[in-house]
């Protein structure tokens, strides 16, 4: 089945946490706006109206699936469960590849406490694989923490942001840490 084309950029009031710039330039504009949303695009699907049956977010294949359906009107190719190069004797798959923008989205969802301290090695190796794949230049790491179980955030994405070098491959991470509540939204960065 051919997808039609992903849609054109409209300009869209998105509310006061946003600047109304007339919509998303670029991607990083667009998953930024698409992330940051995330615990308001949940609420209308865990409260339903009329007895609906309401769904729940939680498994890390839900935050996958939501994203993915807020991805698709944007992006035409998303590939999801793509294989990355082998790194020490294994090898994963990402969550999604968007090959025309040369970017990998890694997805988390923190279930407890203990989890919420291993987040950031699971990401360490992450990265090491996808670094090496030769369509991934810039990697997103979106980490869903409904219960806030991160006891430093900034100091986890202080710690995994940046740029990756090595002979063998290179990527530029971002990590973005959201939850339902005291959700503060990412900020974008300002040109210099």
């Amino acid at each position: 089945m051919l997808l039609p084309p992903p849609i054109q950029l409209l300009k869209i009031n998105r509310g006061d946490n946003y600047p109304d710039t007339g919509g998303p330039s670029c991607i990083e504009d667009l998953l930024t706006i698409i992330v940051n949303g995330i615990p308001r695009a949940m609420q209308p699907l865990t409260h339903r109206r009329k007895g609906a049956q309401s769904l729940s977010f939680t498994s890390e294949y839900d935050i996958q699936d939501l994203l993915n359906s807020q991805l698709r009107p944007w992006i035409s190719d998303i590939r999801t469960e793509e294989f990355s190069p082998s790194y020490a004797g294994s090898n994963t798959r990402m969550d999604f590849l968007l090959p025309n923008h040369n970017l990998v989205i890694e997805t988390k969802r923190v279930r407890n406490k203990s989890h919420a301290s291993k987040v950031g090695d699971e990401l360490i190796i992450d990265i090491e694989h996808y670094r090496r794949h030769q369509l991934a230049y810039h990697l997103w790491c979106v980490i869903y923490d409904p219960e806030l179980f991160i006891s430093n955030p900034e100091g986890l994405v202080s710690d995994l942001e940046g740029s990756r070098s090595l002979p063998d491959g290179e990527i530029n991470v971002k990590v973005v840490i959201v939850g339902n509540q005291n959700f503060r939204p990412l900020k974008k960065d300002k040109a210099p």
